[in-house]
């Protein structure tokens, strides 16, 4: 039997954490939140960021990163812009509640489908304000009409009349 030698040629940091304010480092982190309201901060490097519980502040920093959704596919999520430039998420979480993470700095969302681009979500959909409608107007008000009488020869009225 032959054996290959194994050469590592990097390692990356795995953070786990159990607080309710994470920090990464420069390089290429995972993190992983707890089921607390958590502020993570994933600073430098091309970071993967999963937070399953509950409603999180976070900030992907510097590089790549990506927040990792094993709860479910794209659709199952509600992905909003917001106009600071954050992105809000709700739906399920590994609880099956339905929880909140609001990203900033953080370029992708991995989904059971797929990957989302941040820069392709939208903000959300506000419904058309219907414009006020003017009430109708037939003719014009009783003094604004002058009393005219019409006759007509009686030739143009049906004989039954």
């Amino acid at each position: 039997m032959s054996r290959k030698n194994a050469c590592i040629t990097s390692i990356e940091p795995m953070i786990l954490m159990a607080a309710t304010a994470i920090d990464g480092s420069d390089a290429a982190d995972w993190i992983s939140a707890d089921e607390n309201d958590n502020t993570i901060n994933a600073l430098g490097g091309d970071d993967s960021i999963y937070a399953p519980l509950g409603n999180n502040l976070i900030d992907g920093g510097a590089g790549l990163d990506t927040l990792v959704i094993y709860e479910g596919v794209a659709d199952d999520f509600q992905l909003s812009a917001l106009a600071d430039g954050s992105i809000q998420i709700l739906g399920p979480s590994l609880n099956r509640e339905t929880h909140e993470n609001l990203i900033t700095n953080v370029e992708q969302i991995l989904f059971n489908d797929g990957i989302v681009k941040a820069d392709d979500i939208q903000p959300p959909v506000e419904p058309p304000v219907e414009p006020p409608v003017e009430p109708l107007q037939f003719g014009r008000s009783d003094d604004e009409f002058e009393h005219q009488t019409i006759n007509l020869p009686q030739t143009h009225w049906p004989a039954n009349c």
